[in-house]
């Protein structure tokens, strides 16, 4: 709370004047007498130069504050989760099972420190469903959010479209709206890319089988980006070129490479670094009861 009392009542009391004059005013070539308030000698131009800092520097400080909530809130307010227990996802809850497990958390939170320090680059998880992809990829969103100053989003695929074909019939807000809000933050996380497709299983499957026999089979079965997928994904990553952007995925390199227009996949596979989950074990399987 902004003190104002003193200064109330500094201005409105009668001014009780020395014949001294202030040392500070006497440096700077003006001369100011002196007054005793409550008690204590001081000059009266000191003292409300002084509470005047105060009081801006006070008011600085909450402005300083209500921006620093706004920016954490619009993590909170605008990112599009499909699992809610996803936001609870941190460093601190993720616990490695493995060399790689452990691996894979020291590199999210060396790049979670990178997008901190406003380094922009894209980092990609890809790996089995399951592995813990989406929760380091959470937890680089979370720790940036808290201990950063950039805007953060995180972003999974499923609701992203859903909420995008919802604004075809609104009014009051529209497609772009969303994909600006996307492209102008400073940290996005993009979770579950490639899920909109179907079977990551069975697209990965057919499409190392079409690659590793160099082009040469059926491919028109495999489940492929509709024009409207495509688009929209070059709209948002053309307009976060040079920006920090997290892609975690169920899906190979070939896989993003035959069911994706090419300008994505290179945008996608020529990420500056990746973090793979080959061989975490499945934290969701859990023993049959029968």
């Amino acid at each position: 709370m902004i003190q104002l009392q003193a200064t109330e009542m500094f201005t409105t009391k009668k001014l009780n004047l020395t014949s001294n004059l202030c040392e500070v005013c006497q440096a700077k070539g003006i001369k100011q007498r002196t007054m005793i308030f409550q008690g204590e000698e001081v000059c009266p131009k000191c003292y409300l130069q002084k509470d005047h800092d105060r009081l801006f520097e006070e008011c600085n400080q909450y402005y300083k504050g209500e921006e620093e909530r706004k920016r954490k809130a619009y993590f909170h307010n605008h990112s599009l989760i499909s699992d809610p227990t996803i936001m609870r996802a941190a460093f601190e809850n993720f616990i490695p099972e493995c060399a790689e497990e452990r691996t894979n958390k020291e590199q999210a939170q060396l790049h979670a420190q990178n997008f901190i320090k406003n380094l922009k680059y894209t980092v990609v998880a890809s790996g089995d469903a399951g592995r813990g992809k989406s929760h380091l990829m959470h937890a680089i969103a979370e720790e940036v959010n808290e201990n950063g100053k950039q805007t953060v989003l995180f972003i999974s695929e499923s609701v992203l479209f859903k909420k995008l074909k919802s604004t075809f019939s609104k009014k009051d807000i529209s497609e772009d709206d969303y994909l600006q809000k996307i492209i102008d933050a400073d940290v996005v996380i993009f979770d579950d890319f490639g899920s909109t497709l179907g079977d990551y299983r069975d697209i990965n499957l057919k499409a190392l089988e079409f690659h590793n026999a160099q082009g040469e089979g059926d491919i028109t079965s495999l489940q492929r980006a509709t024009k409207y997928m495509n688009d929209t994904y070059m709209t948002i990553f053309d307009g976060r070129q040079g920006k920090a952007n997290g892609i975690a995925t169920n899906l190979v390199g070939a896989a993003i490479s035959y069911c994706y227009d090419q300008r994505i996949t290179s945008r996608i596979l020529g990420c500056k670094a990746a973090m793979t989950f080959k061989n975490t074990p499945d934290k969701r399987k859990k023993p049959l009861p029968f």
